[in-house]
């Protein structure tokens, strides 16, 4: 009775929000949790093995052994995080229909550009597929429904996510039509993704609980929906900056050997990320918790090396918060002042 009861107010306070943000859809997303499940059975997260929602995920523990994810994860082992959260988000929901094959279009923007690659992920996804079949995860997938029903109404009560959507499209002077907010129950804590479809019309949010044991921590959950949604917006704009990023290149080589563990091994990818975390403080302080933007300026910059997001932070408030010079135009003005700072001072 209390799992009908969950799902009938979750199903409610779903309603509820739709009808204030219209643009704003919190939702589970089989196929995140999916890929979720296989990496769980790779590599354990921390969570208590007793508690219920660890129960259900490993009650086939006969999966380990399966051939098909053996071989899942010997062709998968170099393909980044991102670039599979971006495949499962976008390919239909599995099972897949008989006889699919990835559309080359799909897989270019992924990456997978030569005819050797698109055979490579395309063949990959078939293997994913094979595995989805034989895994039984259409019965953990229900089985977790209540616990998915639970930790929407939770998401759903932290009421200030539109003030942040509208803090982060002040800040970037876009927006988007759509925000989609994708928690998963089997992506490990911490985590986040950000991006935007191939259309530009949404800007996607996936995350993993805040802490272990699929705790979603409200403070936690600002800061990150901060800093994974600011990525569909900083990313094709820092981008559009071929040549100023070029001519900074240099800078990437004094902290390459901090960078690469943490998945940027190029300046570009860098350079995104330091943007990214100077627009997550700055919109943090703007949103009246200047504790959380202090600490994460100290984190980011002394622990994890991200040495150029002092300069940038305060050139952001310089340009964007005083001056009101858009975004694009700021950026352009912070690269070339990096490079007069630290390559030709």
């Amino acid at each position: 009775m209390m799992k009908y009861l969950i799902s009938i107010y979750a199903f409610l306070i779903v309603l509820v929000s739709q009808a204030q943000e219209d643009n704003l859809n919190i939702h589970f997303h089989k196929n995140i949790e999916f890929l979720g499940y296989i990496i769980e059975l790779g590599d354990p997260s921390d969570n208590d093995p007793n508690h219920p929602i660890s129960k259900l995920i490993h009650q086939y523990p006969e999966n380990r052994t399966k051939k098909s994810l053996e071989e899942i994860f010997g062709m998968g082992a170099d393909i980044d995080y991102g670039v599979f959260i971006s495949l499962m988000y976008n390919l239909p929901e599995f099972p897949l229909a008989p006889n699919y094959l990835l559309p080359e279009e799909q897989a270019t923007e992924l990456g997978f550009e030569t005819e050797e690659e698109l055979t490579f992920i395309q063949t990959l996804v078939q293997k994913v597929d094979a595995f989805y079949s034989e895994s039984h995860f259409e019965t953990i997938w229900a089985n977790l429904k209540p616990y998915c029903d639970s930790t929407l109404i939770q998401i759903h009560e932290f009421n200030e996510i539109p003030s942040i959507i509208k803090e982060i499209e002040s800040f970037y002077e876009s927006s988007f039509t759509q925000y989609d907010i994708v928690p998963s129950l089997t992506i490990w804590s911490s985590p986040g993704w950000g991006g935007a479809n191939a259309n530009g019309s949404t800007a996607r949010f996936i995350l993993g609980p805040i802490e272990k044991d699929y705790i979603f921590k409200k403070e936690g959950f600002q800061s990150l929906a901060i800093h994974e949604f600011g990525h569909a917006f900083a990313n094709q704009i820092v981008l559009q900056h071929d040549a100023e990023l070029k001519k900074t290149e240099a800078l990437f080589l004094p902290i390459k050997a901090d960078m690469a563990p943490q998945g940027y091994s190029n300046w570009k990818t860098c350079v995104i990320e330091h943007f990214v975390r100077a627009g997550e403080v700055i919109i943090l302080e703007q949103l009246k918790n200047p504790n959380r933007s202090e600490a994460l300026l100290h984190e980011y910059r002394d622990n994890r090396k991200f040495i150029y997001l002092d300069s940038i932070v305060q050139k952001l408030k310089e340009y964007r918060i005083s001056n009101k010079v858009d975004y694009k135009k700021s950026v352009k003005s912070i690269l070339l002042d990096l490079h007069d700072s630290y390559l030709n001072p």
